[in-house]
């Protein structure tokens, strides 16, 4: 096939529609995470199964995926995602633990591909904008911050749709929890909250919504992954997967038996660049912030959902607040795009740890009441925002920091980041919301650290690299100067 011969509409173009699928993805997917918690309440099963979900994700990443990454292009990497999303929305239409379990295995390893493949795009239309622009700065940050932007509107589009089906099928005699709850029960959510079962089945109809609501919004949002599908199908560009030919042809005999030994040795190549990787010294300093991010996406997803809007105000109200989440992560991440290559990346880390260590101190202290439902959206403005700039700095500063090898570099970073949020799904039904903020302060706290550690290293090993590079130029210098001298003398030219 002849190569794209690209121009900056084409480049812009094939951009967006892989921003566009992303949304419509998530849209679906994110909506459905955040139902999850309130969607079955009843014995954790929402919290559990997205804790197997993610848990998946954390083996494979570092397991099979950078293998599928390896032989698949990154564009079916995405068709194959997008399958998984649809087999697990489908699965909820009768959520059973045996149909569950294994849908959400598959989505696991379906997000861990999309998740994983990102860098790779961000790399693929960075690379052509610089050839196209001529422009020497790492775009890198600048195609993440907008990816970001255009992706954290998916809270908004898929929540405006899960709202709206909610809200028309809403009881009347439900107006939300704190309507028909006494201030008993509602002094149990936000950070007192510890997921009671006597409490969560006196006041189950704030959670769980009408039957049809979700047969709904469910099929909606298989539509959604079948259109993203069809945009990653016929529109993305073709890119090479970074896979090395298995010897062997259909008609030799030992054909198999060459296959698999290859594989074999492939695979065990493949794990050995995983540890290698987890094991390298920017990538440990770089652990800790990674991990905390996805912890802090698990506790939105799970708990402020949960904890602090369904609730005190009801299930309904979930898809209000997440729009207001999505709009400000869309916001920061456009800054974050705009400004990503001017500022240094730990500007932004340390202006998001910031923030974030006041917003959760403003959950620990806020107050549960049936009319104060206002004063839960400052909350949500400045999670939304910082976990805009936490998603798209980490992605960036993984992708520049290990550009030499993004195969397993990008399943790494997945997996610290989806093993934070397995453990925050894990450990939802076995600790009360307050303690759970302690530890997020406490793991915020080491991720600042790691961050700046990574700054010091690199700025070091970036001096060193400089002195290396003048100390070689002077001796260059001084060969040069001795060979000329030695040549004026012996040819008397002195």
């Amino acid at each position: 096939m002849k190569p794209l011969t690209y121009t900056k509409r084409r480049l812009w173009f094939h951009f967006m529609v892989y921003s566009f699928g992303n949304l419509l993805t998530y849209s679906a997917f994110g909506s459905l995470l955040g139902l999850q918690s309130s969607l079955n309440v009843v014995d954790s099963v929402g919290t559990k199964i997205s804790a197997l979900l993610f848990g998946s994700s954390v083996v494979s990443s570092v397991t099979i995926l950078p293998l599928i990454l390896r032989r698949l292009s990154p564009r079916k990497c995405l068709i194959v995602a997008e399958f998984s999303y649809a087999i697990y929305t489908l699965a909820n239409l009768h959520p059973k633990p045996y149909i569950l379990i294994p849908a959400a295995i598959f989505v696991g390893l379906g997000d861990a591909i999309i998740w994983t493949a990102m860098p790779h795009f961000f790399s693929f239309f960075a690379k052509h904008y610089q050839k196209i622009t001529n422009s020497g700065k790492n775009e890198i940050a600048t195609f993440s911050g907008y990816f970001f932007a255009i992706f954290q509107l998916s809270k908004i589009v898929g929540n405006s749709v899960t709202y709206t089906v909610l809200h028309a099928f809403r009881p009347d005699e439900l107006t939300s929890n704190a309507t028909d709850a006494n201030d008993t029960n509602i002094r149990f959510c936000g950070s007192n909250d510890c997921q009671d079962p006597n409490l969560i089945q006196h006041t189950i109809d704030s959670y769980v919504p009408n039957r049809n609501a979700t047969y709904i919004i469910l099929g909606t949002m298989v539509a959604m992954y079948l259109t993203a599908m069809l945009l990653f199908t016929f529109l993305l560009p073709p890119m090479k997967s970074s896979g090395i030919p298995v010897a062997g042809t259909k008609g030799d005999k030992d054909s198999w038996s060459i296959k698999v030994r290859q594989e074999l040795g492939f695979v065990l190549t493949t794990v050995k660049d995983i540890l290698r990787q987890i094991m390298r010294l920017p990538q440990l300093l770089l652990m800790p912030g990674i991990f905390y991010g996805g912890f802090d996406f698990g506790f939105l997803t799970s708990e402020l959902t949960r904890s602090y809007t369904s609730c005190v105000f009801g299930v309904s109200w979930v898809a209000i607040h997440l729009m207001i989440f999505g709009l400000s992560a869309c916001a920061f991440s456009t800054l974050s795009g705009k400004f990503g290559s001017r500022l240094p990346a730990l500007a932004f880390i340390l202006f998001a740890a910031i923030v974030d260590a006041a917003t959760y101190i403003y959950y620990l202290f806020w107050t549960p009441s049936a009319n104060t439902q206002w004063s839960v959206i400052p909350a949500y403005i400045l999670a939304g925002g910082m976990q805009g700039i936490w998603k798209s700095q980490s992605i960036a500063i993984q992708a520049r920091t290990f550009s030499d090898t993004l195969d397993v570099g990008s399943a790494v970073w997945l997996f610290w980041w989806t093993l934070g949020i397995c453990l925050q799904f894990a450990i939802s039904p076995l600790a009360c919301v307050g303690t759970k903020i302690i530890i997020q302060l406490i793991l915020l706290a080491i991720s600042v650290a790691g961050y700046v550690a990574l700054e010091v290293f690199q700025r070091k090993r970036d001096s060193e690299d400089i002195k290396i590079t003048a100390d070689s130029e002077d001796c260059g210098l001084t060969t040069k100067t001795a060979s000329d001298e030695h040549l004026n003398a012996d040819t008397g030219l002195g």
